[in-house]
């Protein structure tokens, strides 16, 4: 018994390995507009091709090869998207997708027929049409390089007179509930020329401008153009975050409505805002109360915190409202 010298190498001798064979190099042949190789065109095309190869005869009492014959009963194969999808793993989208790739490629061509099968019609089942001429040039001829073949486009045969019960040859539209799906148009192409793939992709026209980045606002920003005091919005904002309240644009212009309405300057409402733990402000709310508060601690208040001169009433009056009249303080 010969030995290679290599047990694991001389055990494969014996291993019964069929299947379909794929050329190395067509991974540098078909390609997808990314560069990439187009894995699931290769691999439908090393199925076609299985189908294509002759089956050879041989005499069974002399091992002469006495004649050849095909592996499919048409005149093409006769294959559907669903068998290749179970086949492969791949979805009939990819299925689709990956022939419409090869047809272009001039490897092959689909045809959808109407069949005949004893007293029932099936419409648009899909026949493959393998052109050799055109896959020969792709894998042998001495033009292959790193990036493709420059392939011509030779026309491909013309359909003879149908056989297997064909009743009209193509067609070019598909119905609901039929063998296989109506197509669009791809954008992915094969690159099969050297030139082709050196030019270089066509720039998307832009219509417009890009629009600038719009200023992110900032809360203490905002606060500080007001003339607000650094310390009270430290503090202030450590009351809203506490209550989780966010400190938006909205909020912000809420906040600046109120305040102005109630007549008061504005390091007096936020003063009054942290002290009651108010994370926002509302004219309405009864902070007449605070304001007293902070008039005993800083007797007599300054006539700053008083921003509305026609707002100026007795703090006696502030403080003798009803107690039915008090507002529920509102979220900001």
């Amino acid at each position: 018994m010969f030995s290679t010298g290599n047990s694991t190498v001389d055990q494969m001798n014996n291993f019964p390995i069929e299947g379909n064979v794929i050329p190395t190099h067509w991974f540098n042949i078909f390609k997808l507009d990314n560069g990439k190789p187009d894995v699931n065109a290769v691999i439908l095309l090393s199925e076609i091709v299985y189908w294509y190869r002759p089956v050879i005869v041989r005499d069974e009492k002399t091992g002469q090869t006495i004649g050849m014959k095909k592996r499919f009963k048409a005149d093409f194969l006769q294959r559907s998207y669903n068998s290749f999808s179970d086949q492969f793993g791949f979805t009939k989208i990819q299925v689709r997708d990956a022939l419409e790739r090869l047809e272009k490629a001039g490897v092959i061509t689909r045809h959808f027929r109407t069949i005949l099968t004893g007293n029932s019609k099936s419409n648009n089942v899909l026949f493959i049409e393998l052109h050799p001429s055109t896959l020969l040039k792709l894998t042998t001829l001495s033009s292959f390089n790193s990036i493709g073949y420059e392939v011509l486009n030779d026309d491909p045969p013309q359909l003879k007179q149908d056989t297997y019960g064909v009743i009209n040859g193509e067609s070019p539209q598909l119905k609901v509930g039929t063998n296989t799906e109506n197509t669009t148009e791809i954008t992915t192409d094969i690159i099969f020329s050297a030139d082709a793939a050196k030019k270089p992709k066509a720039e998307k026209a832009i219509s417009e401008k890009p629009k600038p980045d719009k200023e992110k606002f900032s809360f203490v920003t905002a606060l500080k153009n007001l003339g607000a005091d650094p310390k009270l919005i430290t503090d202030w904002l450590h009351v809203r975050k506490t209550k989780k309240a966010s400190n938006t644009q909205t909020a912000f212009d809420g906040f600046v409505r109120e305040y102005k309405k109630s007549g008061l300057d504005l390091n007096t409402v936020l003063r009054i805002c942290v002290e009651q733990n108010w994370k926002g402000f509302d004219a309405s709310w009864n902070w007449q109360g605070a304001v007293a508060s902070l008039q005993t601690q800083d007797s007599p208040l300054p006539e700053r915190h008083i921003h509305n001169p026609q707002q100026q009433r007795p703090l006696m009056q502030l403080n003798q409202r009803p107690s039915s009249v008090v507002a529920k303080p509102m979220e900001w």
